[in-house]
């Protein structure tokens, strides 16, 4: 069984890194933790397969996700990756459906609710 590959970027390395631990627990998973926009464009377009689903923080350091996320869903080879959009203003809902993202988190989040809505984005093979 091939591991679904999980791109995640946030630049708090403490949310990073307990994302990262916390779907490393489920075997199915490979996770590809970046910290900042850039990073994710850059894996994007290194000539590796895509990844199968992205966690993204609206605000990073470099680019913010509302600007990168248009550049993925333009790309024939990205535009189909389901995302999920984190953060703590208020009205996330809205800014990830006006980016059409498939998914949001309101941090702070529980463990379950993101792990709820990886497993609704990358069903088991």
């Amino acid at each position: 069984m091939r591991k679904k590959n999980i791109l995640v970027c946030d630049d708090d390395d403490a949310i990073l890194q307990m994302i990262t631990e916390l779907l490393r627990l489920n075997e199915q998973y490979h996770i590809i933790p970046v910290s900042r926009g850039e990073e994710v464009l850059a894996y994007l377009k290194n000539g590796q397969p895509p990844p199968d689903l992205m966690i993204l923080d609206l605000w990073l350091p470099d680019r913010d996700s509302d600007e990168i996320i248009p550049e993925i869903r333009r790309e024939e080879h990205t535009k189909h990756i389901p995302i999920i959009l984190m953060s703590a203003i208020i009205r996330i809902d809205m800014v990830a459906r006006s980016l059409g993202v498939e998914e949001w988190l309101a941090k702070p989040f529980l463990p379950e609710d993101l792990e709820y809505k990886v497993s609704r984005l990358l069903p088991p093979d």
